[in-house]
Order: C-alpha cells, then sequence, then structure tokens
C-alpha cells in the first residue's frame, strides 16, 4: 500500500510518523519522521449580540474558543423574519470573514432571527443559538 489512514486522533495534538518499506530481503531504513496535526470542526461562536437600527441589524460575535486546530476561515449567518427551522420559513444565508455582519435593507419594526457559525478546513460547526431582535 501507498498509503494509510490513520483513525482515532485528537484533535489538536501533534502526531509523528515514519515509514519503513518491507519485502522478501526485510525491512528498509525508516523514512524521515513527519508531523501532523489533526483538525476538527470549530466550536460554537460566542456572545452573538445585535444592535437594531433603522430597517437594519449590526450582528457582532466572538470567535468560538475552539478553532478545531485549524484556522478559521469565515463565518455563515443564517437570519430570517422568522424562526429558523419552523415550517415555511426561508432563512437567508450570508457568509463573512470577520465576527461581524450588517444586515440592510430590513423591513421596519419587525422581528428578526439570527444565529452564526464558523468555518475552518474541516467543514462548518454549530449555530449559535438564535437571536431575536426587532428592527426601529
Amino acid at each position: 500500500a501507498t498509503h494509510l489512514t490513520v483513525g482515532r486522533l485528537s484533535a489538536g495534538h501533534r502526531y509523528y510518523f515514519e515509514v519503513e518499506a518491507r519485502n522478501a530481503a526485510g525491512l528498509s531504513v525508516s523514512s524521515a519522521l513527519v508531523s501532523a496535526v489533526p483538525y476538527t470542526t470549530p466550536s460554537v461562536p460566542r456572545s452573538l449580540q445585535a444592535r437594531a437600527g433603522h430597517k437594519s441589524l449590526a450582528l457582532t460575535w466572538v470567535a468560538p474558543s475552539s478553532s478545531g486546530s485549524t484556522t478559521i476561515t469565515g463565518y455563515q449567518v443564517q437570519y430570517a423574519a422568522c424562526r429558523i427551522g419552523a415550517a415555511h420559513c426561508n432563512a437567508v444565508t450570508r457568509s463573512t470573514s470577520r465576527p461581524k455582519l450588517m444586515l440592510r435593507g430590513l423591513t421596519a419594526d419587525r422581528q428578526y432571527y439570527a444565529r452564526v457559525r464558523a468555518v475552518n478546513r474541516a467543514g462548518v460547526g454549530s449555530y449559535t443559538a438564535q437571536l431575536g431582535t426587532r428592527t426601529k
């Protein structure tokens, strides 16, 4: 075999590997030592807040406590004028590279719900709880 998948590793811990070949003549010299740090999806962003403006919401949050052992590459924000996940509720998803997003062009004096999740090389993490805020 020319590749091997090693399972059951813990994200964030460094692992070291060497490779040897075996044939009828015996074992080869070991390869150079290499290391790798496995990663996983990020944890949930923290402290989602919304500041209401006229037909707008300014969303801010804090990066997750765990990046999944790789860089956070962005965030996905879902928002809707109904509880996200409810029947007939069509949420809009927007992406941003920073822990903030301004939602403009909303309806005045209307309740909106928003949630956010972090993204890294492993994929997307879990969403925050929904935050409901009324526009001005």
